[in-house]
Order: structure tokens, then C-alpha cells, then sequence
């Protein structure tokens, strides 16, 4: 499926969010590490998609809330470590699953690896009530709500 094709499900649950401005993401076969609940909490989204997909869509004010204005820290690069624990920041997101539950995240790039992710307190909520196990193929679609135009997202397994 190319980035032009948008799921049914996708329009449907982003005009009953009465959404407007979607805009395809990334497709991703989830790893263990995006179910970790115990140390990552988090979905990495691949370097590729945020240089090609999610960063033109964000505004300035939102790259700098979301640590995506400068360059890529490199896991490798001399001097740097990763703090375990550390408090990211980030933008504030909704992400609403297939089923339309909705939750309340962050978007952020971790300066220690330069790793962009969607992660917060409710991460696991979103796994629960998306049922996504390891090596399900999804779909992240960005999107914007409301006259403030609030960046969110629909995550969900990829149609076949």
C-alpha cells in the first residue's frame, strides 16, 4: 500500500475525530522493544519516516517541543550516554487506536540516542486496547483536531 492510498478505516475514524490534514506516517512490523513495558515504553518511529513524513508537517514551535530542530545525537558519538529514567519532555499528542480509544502522549527525540518516539504514562493503555503483538505490521497516520489544530495520530494494524 503506498503512502497515497488511505485506509477506510483510517478516514472513518479520522472524520468521526472530525480530523482534518491527514497525512500518512509510517508502516512499521512492531518489534519488542515498542511492547516493552517495563523499560522503553515507547514506539520508535524509524529515521526515514520522520525526515520524510512527520517533520513537514510539524510547525516550528512543535519541532522544538518535540526535540526534532538539530541534528540526530548518535548512539556511538563519543561522550554520550544514555540516562536511564531521564525526563524527555516532548509534544503533547493524541493517539487514538483502531477502536477509537484515544490516549494522551508525547512525541520526542531522545537527545542520548537520537531516536524519535511516541511514549508517556498511558503507552501501555494503548498496546491494551490495541491488542498489538510483536511482528504486527501497523500503520501510523498524523492528523490535526480542532481550530488550534492539535497534532494527533491513529495507530493501528495495517490492512491486508
Amino acid at each position: 500500500m503506498s503512502s497515497m492510498e488511505i485506509p477506510e478505516w483510517v478516514r472513518n475514524l479520522v472524520c468521526k475525530l472530525e480530523g482534518n490534514h491527514l497525512r500518512f506516517i509510517m508502516t512499521k512490523s512492531l518489534t519488542s522493544s515498542d511492547l516493552d513495558l517495563q523499560d522503553q515504553k515507547r514506539l520508535l518511529i524509524p529515521s526515514p519516516y520522520v525526515e520524510d513524513y512527520l517533520i513537514p508537517m510539524l510547525s516550528d514551535p512543535e519541532k522544538a517541543a518535540a526535540n526534532l530542530l538539530h541534528p540526530t545525537a548518535s548512539r556511538n558519538m563519543p561522550g554520550t550516554s544514555r540516562v536511564r529514567g531521564r525526563k524527555h519532555g516532548g509534544l503533547d499528542v493524541d493517539v487514538h487506536a483502531r477502536n477509537g480509544f484515544r490516549c494522551y502522549l508525547k512525541l520526542t527525540r531522545w537527545d542520548s540516542t537520537g531516536s524519535t518516539v511516541i511514549n508517556g504514562t498511558d503507552y501501555d493503555l494503548l498496546l491494551c486496547q490495541s491488542s498489538l503483538q510483536k511482528n504486527d505490521e501497523v500503520e501510523l497516520w498524523g492528523f490535526r483536531k480542532g481550530r488550534e489544530g492539535k497534532l494527533c495520530f491513529v495507530l493501528g494494524k495495517k490492512t491486508q
